[in-house]
């Protein structure tokens, strides 16, 4: 995208649309100065706008928990509609962002749209020092206290790896930092329970649904490292990544050739977003 067009993306605040660089918060709000906020990024796909109950649901959830306050489903979806009539370069395809800061007058509610990350065809995810507080409060929101994310995605990049993989408190299998983990093994699709401190994913519940929908057999349990090393093959979701193969997680190297499984997710997943299924 160029400059001039990067310049000029209109935002949605509150009930209006301006240009996201006039969009400023309060210096002494929380939901700048303390992280007290919950965001969703969603997938524009082909024009279509994917999975938005799914994400609007866990948006009520993460804001009821902050003590923030959601517009209802239909305001939403009135103001997503104008961001994209406003930035017609990003309609068809884009990364769609609906963010909610808490002040203590009332919530800040941000819809923008940005280009779609480019996202290679498998990962290489590089194991974090860091760990998932599984009894923390904020677990299964998507908080934008995401600094912890961010550091474990930025030493992964200094490592070569594009992803980086956290274990919680307990030693567990979580999540990657930016998405969630599964791993398949003699023919069953595994992936951690949510009471690892996982997040509740929408793409990780939509291969959950196609896992259902085709008869794979799919479990949510409590795995370690060690379970995931010695898997069969293994892959990443998120919304903006959709199912995406680990190639190498640190020694451990998976041969795509026999990821079987994995592809037959992909289509299955693509399918769903094609609405053809």
């Amino acid at each position: 995208m160029n400059s001039q067009v990067m310049n000029n993306l209109i935002v949605w605040v509150n009930g209006n649309y301006l240009l996201e660089k006039e969009f400023q918060l309060p210096a002494t709000s929380q939901g700048l100065a303390l992280g007290l906020g919950v965001f969703e990024t969603l997938r524009v796909y082909n024009g279509k706008l994917i999975a938005f109950e799914k994400h609007y649901g866990r948006l009520l959830d993460g804001a009821s928990i902050i003590g923030g306050a959601a517009p209802a489903a239909d305001s939403l979806l009135d103001a997503i509609q104008g961001v994209r009539e406003r930035n017609p370069a990003l309609a068809s395809d884009a990364s769609l962002k609906i963010a909610i800061y808490a002040t203590a007058q009332k919530s800040v509610t941000v819809v923008s749209l940005a280009n779609l990350p480019q996202r290679a065809l498998h990962s290489i995810v590089k194991l974090s020092q860091y760990r998932v507080n599984e009894f923390s409060p904020l677990v299964g929101v998507k908080s934008t206290s995401y600094a912890m994310n961010l550091l474990a995605l930025k030493d992964a990049s200094a490592k070569g790896a594009d992803e980086a993989l956290m274990l919680n408190t307990k030693g567990e299998l979580c999540e990657g930092a930016t998405s969630n983990v599964f791993f398949v093994k003699n023919e069953v699709v595994c992936t951690p329970h949510l009471d690892s401190g996982c997040l509740p994913g929408v793409a990780r519940a939509t291969v959950i649904e196609v896992c259902a929908k085709i008869g794979r057999a799919v479990r949510e349990g409590s795995y370690s490292l060690a379970d995931l090393e010695s898997a069969d093959e293994a892959f990443l979701t998120s919304s903006l990544r959709e199912i995406q193969p680990i190639l190498r997680l640190e020694s451990c190297q998976y041969d795509l050739s026999l990821g079987s499984v994995t592809e037959q997710l992909r289509q299955e997943y693509k399918k769903r977003i094609d609405g053809i299924e």
